[in-house]
Formats: structure tokens, sequence, C-alpha cells
């Protein structure tokens, strides 16, 4: 994983109000906001995601990880197959995924000089 990734990945958890808690290995990150809400960043080092790694990923998730995680981000290399997208949205149902390509996160669009601050009304 490249270090301007993870600049910008704890540079946007920062900005959501969450907290680095600890590493939970090379693969995955853990993160808590005020409230205890945790968040756990998966980096996937492979070609393409597919639904066999998603299943592998759920099942680390409900097996080796004993808190209760609200949000789920995997940030990957290329590409996400359409298929893995549509087993996300029917079959992983108690975590809210959010899906990142490295690309994405290669720099902080919100430290742009053209890019407003962004305040809750």
């Amino acid at each position: 994983m490249n270090s301007s990734v993870r600049t910008v990945l704890f540079e946007m958890m920062h900005d959501r109000g969450f907290v680095r808690l600890e590493y939970e290995d090379e693969h995955f990150l853990r993160f808590s906001d005020n409230q205890h809400n945790h968040t756990v960043v998966c980096f996937v080092n492979e070609h393409k995601v597919s639904v066999k790694k998603i299943k592998q990923i759920k099942e680390m998730l409900e097996k080796e990880i004993t808190y209760s995680c609200a949000c789920l981000i995997i940030l990957y290399k290329h590409l996400v197959t359409t298929f893995a997208k549509q087993f996300i949205s029917s079959d992983v149902k108690n975590v809210f995924v959010q899906l990142f390509s490295e690309k994405e996160l290669s720099f902080n669009i919100t430290k742009h000089i053209y890019v407003p601050k962004h305040t809750l009304l």
C-alpha cells in the first residue's frame, strides 16, 4: 500500500471523527469514534476483488473480530468484479460496506484549493 494512500486514509477517517485504535494485522486497521462505533479498513492487495475474497473478509469479520463493526471500508488496487458488488449489496446486510480504489485515495480532494470547506448545515 502506497504511503500517500495511507496518509489520505488517515486524514479521511480523522475528518469523519474516527481515531485509529490499533493494527489488527497487515491487512486490517480498526478505527473508533466517540460513540464506540467501530470501522474496519481492509487492504486487498490482489489484482481484482472477487466474490470469494468478499466471502473471506466477511467470514473473518464474523469469526475473528470480537467487537461489533458498523462499517467496513475495502481498499483495493485495481478493480472489483460486478458479481462482488452484487454480493455486497445483497448478502452483506449487517455491515455498511464502502469500496475505494488506491487511485481514488491517491490524493485528498478536500485539500484542493478549489474545493470549499464542507460543513454540516
